[in-house]
């Protein structure tokens, strides 16, 4: 393969203007749900423990889940519930496994516990919504031109290509409240 030089061009079609070349947003794959060469969705590394006891700590908590495997985080919950995320699915299977034996089961303070898996929202929000041909975010924006965003240009004589019927919409602003 040869490499370009510093200032060559890579090969486009020339039937494209140069202004319409240079200012086309990228194309999305949408990946179809009926594809087999999908990637498949990873099962849950997080567990749900339900039935703790009052004024259980994390610790005690960790304890027990730690031998099924290395954990990443807890979180208790102030309805006796408890969140374990384990650093890896099959510790999270063992766990699950182990609770539902009914010779031994997870012991908290000589309290039999629930252990289920759960749905982890942090891994949901990184495969993210499925994207969307009308989404506000995904879509181009038009280039302002000194006309205006109307393909209209104003006639001699005239202050505006708007009938002065219509009233004036000012540029829609956007605010995004994780930014800081």
């Amino acid at each position: 393969m040869r490499s370009r030089g510093k200032r060559e061009r890579p090969a486009t079609p020339p039937s494209i203007p140069v202004h319409k070349r240079l200012r086309r947003p990228p194309e999305i794959e949408v990946p179809d749900e009926n594809n087999e060469g999908a990637p498949k969705r990873l099962p849950s590394s997080l567990v749900v423990v339900t039935g703790l006891p009052a004024g259980c700590t994390v610790l005690e908590l960790k304890s027990r889940m730690e031998m099924y495997g290395s954990v990443s985080r807890i979180r208790i919950d102030a309805d006796g519930s408890g969140h374990v995320t384990f650093r890896s699915p099959t510790s999270a299977e063992a766990a699950v496994s182990a609770a539902l034996n009914p010779g031994f089961g997870i012991l908290v303070r000589s309290q039999r516990v629930q252990v289920c898996r759960g749905t982890d929202p942090t891994v949901q929000w990184r495969i993210g919504v499925q994207v969307s041909p009308t989404s506000r975010l995904l879509r181009a924006e038009t280039p302002l031109s000194k006309y205006g965003r109307s393909n209209k240009k104003l006639h001699v004589g005239s202050t505006s290509a708007r009938n002065t019927s219509e009233p004036l919409k000012g540029r829609e602003i956007v605010a995004y409240d994780d930014i800081f």
